[in-house]
């Protein structure tokens, strides 16, 4: 029996992405508010979670990428022997970390932003210019909506 071919990684770094650009442009309702905003607004947008998350990408280091899930380990910038590790879901698109922040809240964490922007930026090749600022900042609306749903749904159940 012949096994079937892996999903190559672009593929899954694609279906990731996509699903994120959605998110980021479904409508949520009006409890949402924008990550985006909300920074700005308090004047955070410097040491925001998507600004700390650009300054991890390059010590993502991806584990195992795979049609369910891609993990990844993320280095803890207040521990330097310590790490976390990352599950992003592909289909449907979630994550989990296993930072305190991420074992506590539905938001995206940065490690959690930080290792779906190298996944992305290592299968994938966005072509126009000013991809490089659009692209995080889709991605962490995304997340964010996305965070904003499932918690919106737990509570309905909890």
């Amino acid at each position: 029996m012949r096994t079937p071919n892996p999903v190559p990684a672009p593929i899954i770094a694609f279906k990731v992405l996509v699903q994120a650009l959605e998110l980021a442009e479904a409508p949520v309702g009006s409890g949402y508010r924008p990550p985006s905003r909300w920074y700005r607004r308090r004047g955070w947008v410097e040491d925001g979670v998507l600004a700390k998350a650009l300054k991890l990408v390059d010590r993502v280091r991806l584990v195992r990428v795979s049609p369910e899930v891609v993990e990844a380990e993320v280095p803890s910038e207040s521990d330097p022997s310590g790490t976390y590790v990352v599950r992003i879901y592909v289909e449907p698109l979630d994550f989990e970390c296993s930072c305190p922040h991420g074992e506590h809240r539905f938001n995206p964490c940065k490690h959690v932003i930080a290792a779906v922007l190298r996944l992305v930026g290592d299968y994938m090749t966005v072509a126009g210019r000013g991809a490089e600022v659009v692209i995080p900042a889709a991605i962490h609306e995304g997340l964010s909506k996305l965070a904003y749903l499932k918690a919106r749904n737990y509570s309905r159940y909890a």
